[in-house]
This record gives C-alpha cells, structure tokens and sequence, in this order.
C-alpha cells in the first residue's frame, strides 16, 4: 500500500484539496481512468473529522443541498449507499414566497421530467455535511489500497496547516507540487500530468496559475442554526425579503436547517417575523396587510401549503450556532498550463438555491469524463485542449447559475429603500412573473430542471 508521495515522485492527476468535490472527483477518476494503471495523488490540510449523528453532537450544522443529479453521480461513485441513513433527509416540496399574497409559487416532485431518476418522489436531499465526507474518505481509502490513489486525505499526504502546496513548471512542462508536510521536516514534491485544484475560494493554486477572479462581497452573513419542530417534514420553504432570503430546510430529527440572512437578528423573534410577518405598506395588498395581523398572515399562508403548519418553530437549538460570509465571484477561465479549476475554486454562488456544491459536483463529473476518454485515447492528460473543452463546458452553465441567483437576489430587494408606487409595481411584477411560472408548464419544468441538476 502506498501512503505517501516520495520526493520527486510522478502522478498522473494531483487533487489539491480533499473536501466534497476534491474527493469526489478523485474516486471518480480511480473509477474511470482504470486505476492502478492511472495514479491519483490527494493532497488535503485538514484533518478528516469523524461522523456523529446530528441529534447527538453540536457542531453539526453544516449540511449540503444535494440535487437528484449529484445523488445519482455519488450514487454510480458508491458512495451514496455508505452514507449513515440518519445523516439524508430527503424533501418532495419547494415552497417559495415573497412580500404579498400574489408572490408564491410550489414545486413539487410530480413536476419532475427527467427519466434517469432514482427516486421520482423526491425533489432534492439534505446530507449532513461531515457525515459525506467521512463517507467520500472512507472510499478513498478503500481505492489507496489498490495502489491507485497514491494517498488520500487521511494518509501522509497532508499538507501542514500552515504551508501551501506551492505550484511549479518543470523542464519537462510537467507541474511541480512542493509541501511541507506535518510529520516530515523537509518538503515533499511530486511531478502531475495534470493539478486540480479544489481548494476553496482563495485558492492558492489558482492565485499562483495566474488566472483572473472577478468577485465582489455581499456586506452580509448568513447565519445557521438548528430550530425544533413537533414533527418531521418533507417540506423546504424559501421567503425573499427586502434584506435577504430565509430558508428553512427539513433534517428529519424533529428539527429543521435555517439560514436566515441578515446582519443582526435575534433568532426566533426574527425567524417568526421572516416566516410569518406582514410587511405594511409592500405589494398590491398593502391596504389589507396593514389591518391583518401576524396569526391572519399565517393562516392565509397555511392555507396555501397545508404542510407550512409544520414549520412553525417552537424554539432554537442553542447547543451552536454559525454565520459565513456572503460573497460571490468566478474565475475568468477554469484553465490554465496544466491546471484546471473545480468547485469554489472555479466559482462562488450565493446559497439561497443551495446549488453550491452541486455545481462542484458537476464539475467533477464533467472532468472525469473528459480525462476517461483522454485516457482511453493515450492522450496527455494537461494537454490544454483537454483542459479548454472542459472550460467550454462548464464555465458557460456555472456563470448563467451565478448570474440568475444574483438577479433573483436584486428583484425581490427591489426597492428595499422606498415606498408607494414604486414598490407596489415592483411587487405586482413579481407576483404576475411567479404566477406565469406556477401555469406555463415548459417554463415551470425547465425550472424544475435546471435546480434538479439536470440541466449539468
């Protein structure tokens, strides 16, 4: 078994990053590209941390959003089978609303169009964040013993937590790796056909290819926490408010996933008031909000989804609580000389349609593809039409996602700042485009799709 990269050893595909996507991608490519035969060097500073039920450990709130389409590659991965049952909760409803009664549209499972599906009952999952990627871990390891993947995240391969892999070009024009890692004093270098990164955001490996981010920040958090409810649910809620969304999303411990955003909120008061709260003065109904009280806006909303009552919180998980900053941004071109981009390293979307890691899972698979047929081909794995079709193919869709979440974001704050006329347009346009969408059938169902994963 190989547990490590010698000095000057030669890889034939390095994943800088061992997180979601990073992992993902590297058992794809084990998988595909016929592994012994193909060397696939993990290189990751984390330290994997081991999987605890969310009802019974407090730091567990991070979770992912997973479409069928992810499901269905983590699936054909083996991967999904392993992951602990209690950790998935699946939701068969999507219930969007805005300011005013006009604002409100259902999505549902039965609006489904695709064939491949594994499971037409459902509209997306809810995986606890750890739980996946223990999971992905424990695959990697599996395949390290085969001697295709070199190491993995939880072997020698690990980079210290203050040093980062330091990316070179040798004579040869392979890619030169260099890191310290924790328990070795000198440096440990590898030659790669081909570097992916997957580090994060302030990708290293990016920042030293030299290839352009545009980006800006939000001025806003996101704020996470645990609320109770009575009972399970199969229902995720979405409400756009002038200051930003709040979503609620079902984990099926008796409890629910929220992320409110704001920049101060006390949890359950504002919770109650984003879920529930009339808003005076807003949208075409603003003469009967001002006389409706909060219990008159919560039946009304019980009214159109029976289901809603369920998710009236009844207190806040006070074990933890988290906020992250909210930015967005992408990279101009997913490659460069040998290198290539995946996940939040090629692209940063805001999370209110949870597509985040979707996308990177996308990637993942897309480049898997295109490496197994190089790779059938003898073809070098760097070469950079290689690299560029897989830029063609991804940054085009990634981009339409993050542009349509950042317009979805600046109409339903439209006008955050003003009254009267003004707002009351803004808000009957809203209403009559989400009515449009809620009974033109090809509109309703490409949108289905496209947040479904289909579309990748």
């Amino acid at each position: 078994m190989q547990t490590g990269a010698p000095p000057s050893a030669s890889v034939d595909v390095a994943v800088v990053g061992g997180g979601i996507v990073g992992a993902t991608l590297a058992l794809a490519l084990h998988q595909r590209l016929a592994s012994p035969a193909a060397r696939v060097l993990v290189i990751e500073p984390k330290p994997a941390t081991p999987w605890q039920p969310i009802a019974e450990v407090a730091s567990s709130l991070r979770t992912v959003a997973l479409t069928p389409a992810s499901q269905r590659f983590l699936q054909s991965l083996g991967v999904w089978q392993r992951i602990p049952k209690s950790a998935i909760t699946c939701f068969d409803t999507l219930f969007v609303y805005g300011r005013s009664d006009m604002e409100q549209i259902t999505f549902q499972a039965t609006d489904r169009t695709d064939s491949e599906s594994t499971d037409p009952t459902v509209l997306g999952y809810i995986v606890e964040e750890r739980a996946l990627l223990q999971t992905l871990h424990q695959c990697l390891e599996e395949a390290s013993r085969s001697g295709g993947v070199v190491s993995t995240p939880d072997k020698p391969a690990r980079m210290s937590d203050d040093h980062h892999a330091l990316l070179r070009w040798s004579r040869a024009g392979l890619a030169s790796l260099a890191w310290k890692q924790t328990q070795h004093r000198e440096p440990v270098s590898v030659f790669a056909s081909l570097v992916v990164a997957a580090d994060g955001a302030r990708s290293p490996v990016r920042e030293r290819t030299g290839l352009g981010w545009i980006g800006q920040s939000y001025h806003q958090r996101a704020i996470v926490a645990i609320v109770e409810n009575h009972e399970p649910n199969r229902l995720a809620i979405q409400r756009f408010l002038p200051h930003g969304p709040v979503a609620v999303l079902p984990l099926g411990v008796e409890a629910d996933w929220l992320e409110l955003e704001a920049t101060e909120a006390q949890f359950l008061d504002a919770l109650h008031e984003a879920l529930h709260g009339v808003h005076a003065g807003e949208g075409q109904d603003a003469a009967s909000a001002s006389t409706r009280t909060p219990r008159q806006a919560s039946a009304h909303l019980h009214a159109a989804v029976p289901t809603f009552r369920r998710l009236i919180p009844s207190a806040i998980d006070q074990r933890d609580r988290w906020s992250f900053p909210l930015h967005f941004g992408s990279a101009s071109t997913y490659d460069g000389k040998r290198v290539v981009l995946v996940g939040d390293a090629a692209h940063v979307i805001h999370p209110l349609a949870g597509q985040g890691v979707n996308l990177g899972i996308a990637d993942a698979r897309a480049l898997a593809r295109i490496l197994q047929h190089a790779w059938k081909t003898g073809r070098d794995l760097g070469d950079p039409s290689l690299l560029a079709a897989y830029t063609r193919e991804r940054l085009p869709m990634n981009t339409m996602m993050l542009l349509s979440l950042a317009a979805l974001r600046r109409i339903f704050a439209f006008p955050s700042a003003t009254r009267g006329l003004g707002e009351q347009l803004a808000s009957t346009l809203r209403g009559l485009g989400m009515r449009t969408l809620e009974t033109v059938s090809p509109w309703r169902a490409a949108v289905v799709r496209l947040a479904t994963g289909e579309y990748n």
